[in-house]
Order: structure tokens, then sequence, then C-alpha cells
């Protein structure tokens, strides 16, 4: 498995993390402007980056299954990166 593979998914859980950490803060503080304009930020690199992943490797969530099919049970699964590497 690629160091690639590992960078993003690292980036996506540290993105993740940090805009929900942002949402609960503005559910104490809804009208911070600056805690807004950060948590849009944050979903745009995450959107981006997730669409980036997925088209690589495949679903990252069920929100990623696209087309006909349900390719989330065909692709690796987000917690399998170490079986991939042949590390069990």
């Amino acid at each position: 498995m690629s160091d690639e593979l590992h960078s993003m998914m690292k980036r996506i859980q540290e993105l993740s993390f940090a805009k929900l950490e942002t949402e609960l803060y503005l559910d104490m503080y809804p009208e911070c402007r600056r805690a807004l304009n950060y948590h849009q930020k944050l979903r745009d690199q995450l959107e981006v980056l997730v669409t980036e992943f997925e088209n690589k490797y495949g679903p990252i969530t069920t929100d990623g299954v696209v087309g006909d099919g349900w390719n989330w049970v065909k692709t690796i699964w987000p917690w399998q990166t170490d079986v991939m590497r042949g590390e069990r």
C-alpha cells in the first residue's frame, strides 16, 4: 500500500477531527465569524481531499458510493490499510 494512501487518510482524519471540534465550538458560539470561516475552510479542504482519495482508492464512506452498484464492499475498507500492506 502506498505512502500516499496513508498520508491522505491521515490528513482526512485530521481535517475531520478539526471540523467536528469546530462544529462543537459553533454549537456554543454560533455567531463567531472566525469559527464560521474556519469551518468553511475545513469543509472545503475535506471535500477536495475526500474526492481525490475516492477517485484513487474507492469510497471512504457510504456517501462515496456512486453508480448503479454497491461498490462500497468491493474496495479496501478504511480500517484495512495495514492488511493491504501485508501487516496482519
